[in-house]
């Protein structure tokens, strides 16, 4: 309060504005800083759990003690070993379970911690290859890769946030600095006149506020979820079924454009993901088989319309390119055409060809995974980065209405006398 009395000669109401829009924004502020830090230890809190479920698995190939692994990696009283401790109790008594679905009821309470579509991924394909049985080394090994490389995306993506906060912080001391500046620039004698003025007083307590509220906003959305989580609402999922009917009807103008880039972001996101689930199942199914079992882990909506459009393709022309082919062809995506014929590819092959072809379409989803999420990275940071030039812009405008200002007294002036 004193730093801005003496660099704008503010006065002790425009002052007190000031302060109680600080004071209403300091818990904010608060909010945000933990907030920071907790959905930083959550997100390092499910990789390191998730690495060792998997690596405790290869191990034990059950459940239960490689959940016992995981829960040594945190202290007693943390949320995550409680909640491990829950899991395992379920799965040594069933207690309230229903259905005989013992182990997805005991890491469903995981999953409700930790909203993630990888450990959903992963903790559904442990509950089959629990049923199953069979040496998963394979699949596991995908899984591991996939949450290394998603791992350090995330990282790199939370140290570019972190690079925008700085950035954001230097432009407000940088734009109040320069509205300074120009008032050190103007004669005192007129600078006092300026400074007397409510408009000057009142316009610079506006710009002060409207300055920090710009920075706890852009704060609020550098402090987001570090999980690869996406919720859709059942009005989104309508919307998408409604945007991919036109699609399909092959609408013209500027409907049938916006339609086709809605299905075109909604396809990239998801198409990853189901990709990634069938590669595991195809370590030891067939692809029909494989894209049956992928469809509880798939998306909701008009993907998983598609998806049973292709398994019921399949089962009338198992040997034909065609169903593989039409898969979203109206979108036309590259990258899901190619996975699609690499998929027909591994229908094709015999048995000694099938593991190379496997392998080569998970390298290949790998860099469309890799592809989607730093877009979506990106585009987030894109946004952001708006949001930082607003301290400038801001400055500007004041800069701008100081002079304006000045020249009105100073014409003014001359007129009367």
């Amino acid at each position: 309060m004193l730093i801005l009395h003496v660099m704008f000669a503010m006065q002790l109401v425009p002052l007190l504005c000031v302060g109680g829009a600080g004071l209403f924004l300091l818990p904010v502020v608060n909010r945000c800083i933990w907030r920071t830090y907790g959905k930083k230890a959550e997100f390092f809190e499910l990789t390191a759990y998730m690495e060792q479920l998997i690596c405790s698995y290869k191990r034990w190939g059950t459940i239960s003690p490689a959940l016992e692994d995981c829960r040594t990696l945190y202290p007693e009283e943390s949320r995550m070993s409680k909640v491990l401790q829950q899991a395992l109790y379920i799965l040594k008594t069933g207690e309230g379970v229903g259905d005989h679905k013992i182990v997805e009821t005991a890491l469903a309470k995981i999953q409700d911690l930790y909203p993630s579509r990888r450990l959903q991924l992963l903790h559904g394909f442990l509950c089959k290859a629990e049923k199953t049985g069979g040496d998963r080394t394979e699949e596991l090994d995908i899984l591991l890769r996939d949450m290394q490389s998603w791992k350090r995306r995330v990282i790199l993506y939370q140290k570019k946030k972190q690079f925008i906060r700085n950035e954001s912080v230097f432009a407000v001391v940088i734009s109040v600095l320069l509205c300074d500046l120009s008032l050190c620039l103007i004669p005192w004698n007129l600078r006092e006149i300026l400074t007397g003025t409510r408009m000057f007083q009142y316009f610079t307590a506006i710009f002060i506020i409207v300055l920090m509220t710009a920075e706890v906003v852009l704060l609020y959305h550098l402090t987001g979820s570090w999980l690869d989580i996406f919720v859709q609402t059942e009005r989104d999922v309508i919307r998408m079924q409604n945007s991919y009917r036109k699609v399909k009807d092959q609408k013209k103008g500027i409907t049938g454009y916006m339609a086709k880039k809605i299905c075109q972001r909604e396809v990239e996101r998801e198409f990853p993901y189901w990709l990634l689930s069938l590669t595991l199942y195809l370590q030891q199914e067939g692809v029909y088989q494989a894209v049956r079992l992928s469809q509880s882990l798939g998306a909701q909506g008009f993907f998983q319309e598609e998806v049973r459009r292709l398994l019921g393709a399949i089962y009338d022309d198992p040997v034909s390119l065609q169903p593989y082919l039409s898969f979203f062809r109206e979108l036309g995506l590259t990258e899901i055409q190619t996975g699609m014929k690499l998929l027909y590819a591994v229908n094709s092959n015999d048995y000694k060809d099938m593991g190379r072809q496997i392998r080569f379409l998970v390298e290949q989803n790998n860099v469309v995974m890799d592809q989607c999420e730093k877009k979506q990275f990106d585009s987030q940071i894109a946004g952001m980065g708006f949001l930082k030039q607003i301290p400038m812009i801001l400055a500007c405008a004041k800069v701008v209405f100081d002079l304006v200002l000045l020249l009105m007294l100073t014409m003014g002036r001359y007129l009367v006398l």
